[in-house]
């Protein structure tokens, strides 16, 4: 059954612990695992330059990127990189179709 095999995955998972500790501790906008998994991607690779930091000013595009992802380098940018200004532009796409009559 779908539903027993819902419990076992809740039982477990240990990111299901995990996000509600990162929740309440850190309050994050727009939480979620792809949040946390970008944070932890932006804190264990140089991914924000150091010439950012330098020269106060941090450019970014997101391609198709999910708004956790940008949310989590917006939480990196104002609690690791005081001063640095962020200009960023995302661009998305939607499959929904149009409605033609």
């Amino acid at each position: 059954e779908s539903t027993d095999w819902q419990r076992h995955l809740v039982s477990t998972s240990l990111t299901g612990r995990l996000l509600g500790y990162v929740k309440s501790k850190v309050h994050p906008e727009m939480f979620s695992t792809g949040w946390l998994k970008a944070y932890e991607l932006i804190c264990a690779y140089p991914l924000v330059p150091s010439t950012a930091q330098k020269e106060g000013t941090l450019r970014s595009l997101h391609l198709c990127e999910s708004g956790a992802h940008v949310s989590a380098l917006n939480h990196y940018l104002k609690t690791n990189s005081t001063g640095v200004a962020w200009e960023w532009t995302a661009h998305s796409f939607s499959f929904t179709p149009s409605v033609r009559e």
